[in-house]
């Protein structure tokens, strides 16, 4: 295979998964489907699995989980917000499930960050 293709074409992914992530950071409040990641992002459903696969351990959906934990875990630290009131800026359909999600992803209730 030629290397120039190939820089290219690890460029184009970097890039994909950038504007991947500047969307769904722009969205953490939302509860977007798979469906409307791949409208956003112009990208086929096997495709956009492939491009958070070649950087994470997981598919776009855990991916977004993530980063509205990521999220959480800012604002536990930094901010005055109660939980409930993270978990529905985050977009979480109840406390219960922030809980569960938080405490999957980080090993902790989100009570426990803040402690």
């Amino acid at each position: 295979a030629n290397p120039s293709v190939a820089s290219n074409q690890e460029q184009l992914y970097r890039q994909q998964m950038e504007a991947l992530t500047a969307y769904l950071t722009a969205n953490l409040g939302q509860n977007l489907s798979l469906k409307e990641m791949e409208a956003a992002m112009g990208l086929s459903e096997s495709s956009l699995r492939r491009l958070v696969r070649k950087y994470k351990s997981w598919g776009p959906v855990a991916y977004f989980q993530e980063l509205k934990i990521r999220e959480a875990k800012r604002l536990i630290r930094e901010s005055s917000l109660n939980m409930t009131e993270i978990s529905e800026l985050l977009g979480f359909s109840s406390q219960t499930y922030f809980n569960r999600v938080f405490k999957s992803l980080t090993g902790k209730r989100p009570s426990e960050i803040r402690e």
